[in-house]
């Protein structure tokens, strides 16, 4: 499969905000296992993803505080309101379109049934 950047972004999305391997396959339009290659190649583990969640941003300073867990490999995970505001965006364009794909097969089963 081809990762566009905007693919790949989606999938860091999906992937920090809990949703499992198959959730984001659907969401990509893509094979089960393009998503855990893929996931493999950037690092997404679960325990990343269970470490990002236990990362608090204090808005006091700019330290990143977190819990007691394995923080290796993990970096920085403050991310600036572009790149959320993009992300959100993504998502809604994605949303936007398996709608519209569901709107067009109500209508052809509806249609058909007339």
């Amino acid at each position: 499969m081809k990762w566009s950047e905007e693919k790949v972004k989606l999938l860091k999305s999906l992937a920090f905000a809990g949703a499992t391997n198959s959730e984001i396959a659907r969401q990509l339009n893509a094979g089960i296992s393009d998503v855990y290659a893929k996931r493999s190649q950037l690092g997404i583990t679960i325990d990343k993803v269970k470490a990002a969640k236990a990362t608090i941003v204090n808005p006091n300073s700019e330290k990143v505080l977190s819990t007691p867990v394995n923080m290796k490999r993990i970096g920085t995970l403050k991310r600036s309101t572009e790149e959320i505001a993009r992300d959100l965006q993504i998502q809604f364009q994605s949303l936007s379109n398996t709608f519209e794909k569901i709107s067009a097969l109500f209508v052809e089963v509806l249609g058909s049934k007339t």
